[in-house]
């Protein structure tokens, strides 16, 4: 696999690669190999960091702060570069992630989650009726810091409600 760098170069990474990509801020590679090592490295291929050798896929795009990965036993994980942490949590039913950073909402079990950028454990902002969530909730958006959250529901009568989190309220 071939990777551009940012005067205009390119690497080469010689291992069976499934999936990579490059950070924004071209600092970082981020590589999926078909048997699913999943590992950062630096643009002149120096420094490898090995983050899970059992990676299903990639989650997100690969932003200057991070990640999110699945691993093969049905986990999301958040991948943070600042501080190297991974972070575990049950795969979402579904999952909105912020524009700039790694901040997500996701539902899960029937809950709606969010957790910050910067924050090592999710937190419960509302509880979905149910067997409710296939069809009738929408995750619509959540800001860069995670205090805004938006999803949308469905009634049984077929109006739909707009729902926000802003700080404490729902």
């Amino acid at each position: 696999a071939f990777i551009p760098l940012a005067d205009g170069t390119s690497v080469k990474i010689n291992d069976d690669v499934r999936d990579a990509e490059i950070t924004a801020d071209r600092q970082r590679i981020v590589v999926l190999l078909t048997d699913g090592t999943l590992y950062v490295t630096d643009p002149k291929l120096e420094k490898k960091q090995t983050i899970c050798d059992d990676c299903v896929g990639l989650l997100s795009y690969v932003k200057d702060d991070g990640f999110f990965y699945e691993n093969k036993s049905g986990s999301m994980c958040r991948f943070r570069f600042a501080d190297s942490s991974s972070l575990s949590f049950k795969k979402p039913d579904a999952y909105k992630i912020a524009r700039n950073n790694l901040s997500i909402l996701y539902a899960a079990d029937n809950e709606l989650w969010r957790l910050g950028a910067a924050e090592s454990e999710p937190e419960k902002i509302a509880a979905l009726s149910d067997g409710r969530f296939e069809r009738d909730v929408y995750l619509t958006a959540i800001s860069d810091d995670a205090e805004t959250c938006v999803w949308v529901t469905e009634e049984p009568d077929g109006t739909q409600k707009i729902n926000l989190r802003d700080g404490e309220d729902v």
